[in-house]
């Protein structure tokens, strides 16, 4: 699941960001500077959510004041790759299933993006672009970046939740088997033991 969510998020924003820049494009050769700088304009761009919203936005993903859009795409990627991931987490837990288990993973996003937990997710990746000098100054490299980078570790993180999985019913399973084979040895010692083989 984590797999298709991740490419399908990749590709709207990329297709979104980039199809802004082409729809404001007039000739079919436009400088590619050109074309970079009306696409990191548009990524840059500062958004301000009206009162009712900012309260939702602040209580839902952590985002406080003003934002700009790329930094809102940063926070909506890191807080649906981490739902799944707590999520995945909660599968570990025999009385959480189904619906229940999906509301118990949004409340607890909820309470860490309160706690400033997404906020600090996405500041951190969205730093690590500055390491890369090819990704100075370019907005929406950075943005695609940081993505990537996050689908990538949830992915990876995703992977070893799942061997732990597969590791823990396997020892259930074994657990299991070396029960029932002795309740039938018990099972086959009391039917001999009541009726006796005669020599």
């Amino acid at each position: 699941m984590l797999k298709k969510v991740s490419i399908f998020i990749i590709s709207i924003i990329l297709l979104t960001s980039f199809a802004f820049a082409q729809t404001d494009s007039t000739s079919s050769e436009t400088d590619s500077e050109d074309i970079k700088s009306k696409t990191d304009n548009f990524v840059d761009k500062q958004i301000e959510f009206p009162q009712p919203l900012q309260i939702l936005m602040e209580i839902i993903l952590g985002v406080k004041g003003t934002i700009s859009l790329s930094g809102l795409i940063i926070f909506i990627v890191s807080w649906i790759l981490l739902l799944i991931f707590i999520a995945s987490i909660l599968e570990f837990t025999p009385f959480l299933k189904g619906g229940i288990k999906w509301l118990v993973a949004v409340l607890i996003m909820i309470l860490f993006s309160i706690s400033g937990g997404t906020n600090f997710i996405a500041k951190l990746f969205l730093g690590l672009t500055d390491l890369f000098n090819f990704l100075e100054g370019w907005s929406v490299g950075a943005m695609a970046f940081s993505i990537i980078l996050l689908v990538i570790i949830f992915f990876i993180l995703s992977k070893a939740l799942k061997f732990l999985r597969n590791y823990r019913d396997g020892i259930e399973a074994e657990e299991e088997g070396r029960k029932i084979g002795t309740s039938m040895a018990v099972i086959k010692a009391t039917g001999e033991w009541l009726n006796p083989r005669k020599k």
